[in-house]
């Protein structure tokens, strides 16, 4: 171990407390690699081939004794699958009855609640068979949208149905009272769902697939929302309306919800009040609750990675207490993450790429390339050695592999260092249209204007600091 010990990585494998004159250390990693087809998103709701393939391992060295750990992203995956579950289990409910009192409150009457709760069903129905439809898995960022779609929901149909009650009330019939609600209510949702719309859907410009696919949730289900609340039940409702007046049924809480003399009407007169007692008096506190907002704004964070997505080491008492089937799923990632933080230099290696643009086509663009791959930022390797993926390596394992690609590199390599300067548009058409213009294609654009490199190596810099180094 002690000659071991002087090979560049060895050390990186065993805890920090390595004695080299005792060649001694009270843990060390051991790296298993799985031949798998991996898609991405495993880890963020999505489903890992690697799954079934480490928990077997980690049952396997469970009946051994000792204390051994499995890591990986197959267990990765399947406790964020569980997180999620658990923190469904747990929302759900809750908001399940809060809806209910405010329904039961707002609505007052058996039919209108059953016709409000079937709404949110089919609101929160058609999302979800849209996102089975566009194959978007169920992942954390997701969690928000059922609660999400319920508020929207119940807010629209409140509305609607107290807005009918209101000329209801005035004498109208059935088909006039509602004609009158959902010309004017109708315009409203049309701009509520539309800005709401929007705003959610600027989340498909971002490069983080689960925000992405939140934005395109959210926007799609508040469409629904406002298609069943906007058209589904009005005509709903005037159905159950006709059919109770042609059998007699009775109606329970005819009355608009916030209409004069109510508790919601008096207590709506609150904010009216303080407006004509004190108008500036309330305009000073909400412009000083707008700056001490502003000033804490600044310092919200605008990062995060996925270790804020997973459960804390130790639930908390109340969590733990729930019973069945609410009480939590047992979670080892986080214990272990810590662990591999707290006692190792490295628990795995850092990925870092960085993305060069210009004239690709130019004779020296592989040369240039070449010695940033040889020579990569001392910020991020320091006395290590990293290893780079980049066109080059396509390039060469290619070549390796195609006797017809290989000649082609030679002849446009006058110097014989196995890196082609001429015709550079050729070389990378053929290699594009080759078995190897897949993997070609994750490290060069089709114009041939952008290219990456990426670094792996076990490191603590930043990719502030490796971006930099790589400019200089």
């Amino acid at each position: 171990m002690r000659a071991a010990a002087e090979q560049p990585g060895f050390r990186s494998l065993l805890t920090k407390d390595f004695n080299p004159q005792s060649a001694s250390a009270s843990g060390t990693l051991a790296t298993v690699s799985h031949d798998v087809a991996v898609e991405g998103g495993a880890g963020q709701g999505g489903s890992s081939p690697l799954t079934p393939i480490q928990q077997r391992s980690q049952e396997v060295v469970s009946s051994v004794g000792g204390d051994i750990r499995v890591f990986g992203p197959g267990i990765i995956s399947a406790e964020f699958g569980n997180i999620i579950g658990d923190s469904l289990l747990i929302v759900t409910p809750a908001a399940v009855v809060l809806i209910l009192v405010f329904v039961v409150f707002s609505y007052r009457d058996p039919i209108d609640l059953l016709l409000g709760i079937l709404a949110l069903a089919m609101a929160l129905i058609w999302t979800f068979g849209f996102m089975g439809i566009a194959g978007i898995p169920f992942s954390q960022l997701l969690i928000a949208i059922p609660p999400l779609l319920l508020a929207v929901g119940i807010d629209f149909g409140i509305h609607a149905i107290n807005r009918y009650r209101e000329e209801r009330v005035q004498g109208r019939g059935i088909d006039e009272s509602m004609r009158i609600t959902t010309d004017q209510l109708l315009v409203v949702f049309f701009i509520v769902t539309g800005t709401t719309v929007f705003g959610f859907g600027s989340n498909v410009i971002s490069d983080l697939p689960p925000t992405r696919q939140f934005g395109i949730v959210a926007a799609v289900g508040i469409t629904f929302t406002f298609l069943v609340f906007g058209v589904f039940l009005p005509a709903a409702k005037v159905s159950a309306d006709r059919l109770r007046e042609r059998y007699g049924l009775p109606e329970f809480g005819v009355s608009p919800l916030g209409e004069e003399g109510s508790i919601v009407g008096r207590s709506l007169s609150v904010g009216v009040l303080f407006a004509r007692k004190a108008p500036y008096a309330l305009l000073a506190v909400a412009l000083l609750v707008t700056v001490v907002g502003g000033v804490y704004a600044t310092d919200i964070r605008s990062s995060f990675s996925n270790e804020d997505f997973l459960p804390p080491e130790d639930n908390p008492d109340y969590i733990e207490a729930l019973p069945e089937p609410f009480a939590p799923s047992d979670y080892s990632v986080t214990e272990t993450t810590n662990y591999l933080e707290d006692n190792f230099a490295s628990g795995e290696s850092d990925t870092v790429t960085v993305y060069i643009e210009g004239p690709l086509r130019q004779d020296s663009a592989l040369e240039q390339l070449q010695r940033a791959s040889r020579d990569p930022p001392d910020s991020f390797v320091g006395s290590r050695t990293a290893q780079t993926q980049s066109i080059l390596t396509v390039i060469e394992s290619y070549a390796e592999q195609s006797p017809e690609f290989r000649r082609l590199v030679e002849r446009n390599d006058p110097d014989d260092d196995g890196i082609p300067e001429d015709n550079l548009e050729q070389v990378y058409d053929a290699l594009l249209s080759s078995p190897a213009g897949d993997q070609a294609r994750n490290y060069i654009t089709a114009e041939y204007s952008r290219t990456r490199i990426v670094y792996s190596v076990e490191s603590s810099a930043t990719q502030e600091e490796i971006t930099e180094d790589a400019r200089e």
